[in-house]
């Protein structure tokens, strides 16, 4: 892969809006690291992560962007109406240029794990986790998206 120079114009005014990557399941096939040498390598300075109703990519670009490149996170997402339950899941993130790292993240608890073991896998704890989702009891984490919360 090339290093952005001042010679490779080649797409540098360029930024893709709808990438989906391998977080984005039978649709997206971008590893993130490699995706990130390539936007590199086109001398582009930004693109954004819209994977299916997801966002773990959104670590894992932000930590192989670094700082060459600006991550637009979003997300494909999807809305439900099924009887009385309504809910909506997509979520729009903007602007991440303030804040050092995702400033929101979802993620839904497999089977096993525990709200110690989202804490500890996003950095927070679990008193900030309940807060955020107004969770009564640690049994109902299992049953919804959790909104994670940073701790600055």
């Amino acid at each position: 892969m090339s290093e952005i120079s001042e010679n490779n114009h080649l797409g540098r005014d360029f930024v893709h809006l709808h990438i989906h990557t391998e977080y984005s399941l039978l649709d997206g096939a971008c590893r993130i690291d490699q995706l990130m040498d390539r936007v590199k390598e086109c001398g582009q300075s930004a693109i954004a992560i819209t994977d299916h109703g997801v966002a773990q990519s959104f670590p894992d670009a932000w930590h192989a962007a670094g700082d060459k490149i600006k991550i637009l996170y979003g997300m494909e997402g999807y809305f439900l109406n099924i009887g009385s339950i309504s809910g909506i899941t997509a979520v729009a993130l903007t602007d991440m240029a303030a804040v050092p790292g995702p400033s929101l993240i979802l993620c839904r608890m497999g089977c096993e794990e525990t709200l110690w073991d989202i804490a500890k896998r996003y950095h927070t704890d679990e008193d900030a986790i309940r807060a955020a989702n107004q969770l009564e009891n640690d049994e109902d984490a299992a049953k919804y998206m959790l909104l994670i919360p940073r701790i600055r």
